[in-house]
């Protein structure tokens, strides 16, 4: 160990301690601590790793990355700081931790980048989608012509939506596989932070209302539905936006438990043909202003992706192989419709079962 973990534990415990969050969240000793909780899983890869600590309130700063050999975790972070007492608010920061080791130990990077230059390159990847229905083969025919075009702005627009799904998709699967791998205090704390992260997620109606992009509805909708296996359909919107999103619900369930990168987007892939008509909208509307640059654009995506909870953060890379189904289901998915209420049930036994003491490993 590089800490006692007891004395760590114990500050943590002491409501009445005069050091404050930033003290001991922020601290060396601290960072030495999550070090070792990272180690009880990237010992297993062969995988040294070390975790840096760091405070920022800023709304805007992010939460957690990685590159590869170093985990960085904002402690200051808006989400953590909501958590009413210091051991639900190291809970989740060891729930970021875990996200960032699934990262580190199964998302594959190379592939990640072959995916997204094939937007560049033209044509799709790991190749063109079959099986489509008639509407989604002129979907594909439409889509293929403008990313042919090499447009730089219309291929920004068309990669934020293709990596926000893609990686959507890849942040599920990296955190089902931790919590299969490692069922203790990381499958708790990223539970917990997946509750969090979508309990104040607004409505479809709410966001029909203040004329949300219908892009940015279906991403946020998706974004819900893939964390908890459920979505916020508080006002009871029916329409064309729920049609298109249940459209897609399957091609989410069907990949998450796939070890094979290469069938996470090819299903990112489809989802996007699904939801064409209203990336072509995105695209019509920037067309409307030529005033907009390639980095006024880079800049409003960048700010768009920090508002919808990051979905275009992601670490780490391991090797793809064949997208047949067999064999290469790793598990049973665990977040799909019903799991909000036994993730709720999971995260709340775990939480009450020790008065002083939150999950084990």
């Amino acid at each position: 160990m590089r800490t006692s973990h007891k004395r760590i534990n114990d500050l943590i415990r002491d409501e009445k301690s005069k050091l404050t969050d930033e003290q001991i969240f922020a601290s060396s000793s601290y960072a030495a601590y999550l070090t070792d909780i990272a180690e009880v899983a990237s010992q297993r890869y062969k995988r040294k790793l070390k975790v840096k600590t760091d405070w920022n309130e800023n709304p805007g700063a992010d939460v957690a990355f990685t590159d590869n050999k170093v985990i960085y975790i904002n402690c200051g972070n808006r989400l953590t700081a909501q958590y009413p007492t210091r051991e639900l608010k190291s809970l989740s920061l060891i729930g970021f931790v875990g996200h960032e080791i699934g990262h580190i130990l199964y998302t594959d990077f190379t592939s990640l980048g072959v995916f997204m230059q094939a937007v560049d390159n033209g044509t799709m990847y790991p190749s063109k989608p079959t099986d489509l229905e008639d509407e989604e083969v002129q979907n594909m025919e439409e889509y293929l012509e403008v990313i042919s075009e090499k447009d730089e702005k219309k291929n920004m627009i068309i990669k934020y939506v293709l990596h926000s799904i893609a990686n959507i998709l890849e942040d599920v699967y990296i955190e089902e596989r931790l919590c299969h791998d490692f069922p203790g205090k990381f499958k708790t704390a990223i539970r917990l932070n997946n509750v969090k992260l979508t309990e104040d997620s607004p409505s479809i109606t709410y966001q029909v209302d203040n004329e949300v992009p219908n892009i940015a509805i279906l991403i946020t909708t998706i974004l819900q539905y893939a964390r908890i296996g459920d979505f916020n359909n508080d006002g009871g919107y029916k329409g064309e936006l729920t049609d298109v999103f249940y459209d897609c619900m399957s091609l989410i369930d069907e990949v998450i438990g796939q070890t094979d990168a290469r069938c996470r987007y090819d299903s990112a892939n489809r989802i996007l043909l699904k939801m064409w008509k209203y990336v072509k909208e995105w695209i019509e509307q920037l067309e409307k202003d030529p005033s907009m640059t390639p980095q006024m654009l880079e800049a409003m995506l960048d700010s768009l992706n920090k508002d919808n909870g990051g979905t275009g953060s992601a670490a780490g890379s391991r090797p793809a192989k064949g997208c047949s189904a067999e064999g290469l289901v790793w598990l049973p998915v665990c977040t799909r419709p019903g799991a909000r209420q036994n993730m709720a049930r999971t995260v709340t036994f775990e939480v009450e079962r020790y008065p002083g003491r939150i999950g084990s490993f």
